[in-house]
């Protein structure tokens, strides 16, 4: 038979490892939607050089219709991904805001 003193201290180590595990699997989803975010922007990155570099040619305007496709897809997948990251990491706010502002500004 337990006593309310080992049934209390039952309870919070029951809590505090489930809290744990909770801000365990949550700083790995951080972490795997962070990686995420860095490949959209390598990704924006490529097609900004593809635009800086365009060469008109009978191909290349379809290749344009193609990317700008892509980079949207791109776009829409950034303000997806951000929020989340921003929910799951509340501790630093400010980088986060620079990320949003940084990415707003490659894909303008």
């Amino acid at each position: 038979m337990t006593t309310k003193n080992q049934q209390g201290a039952q309870e919070k180590l029951t809590s505090d490892t489930s809290s744990q595990s909770t801000s365990v699997s949550t700083s790995r989803e951080a972490r795997a939607l962070m990686r995420r975010r860095t490949g959209l922007k390598a990704e924006l990155a490529a097609h900004i050089k593809f635009a800086k570099e365009f060469a008109p040619s009978p191909i290349s305007f379809q290749l344009i219709e193609i990317r700008l496709e892509q980079v949207n897809a791109i776009v829409r997948e950034f303000h997806d991904i951000q929020p989340q990251i921003e929910a799951l990491d509340d501790q630093d706010e400010d980088h986060q805001t620079r990320e949003r502002i940084e990415f707003n500004e490659m894909s303008c």
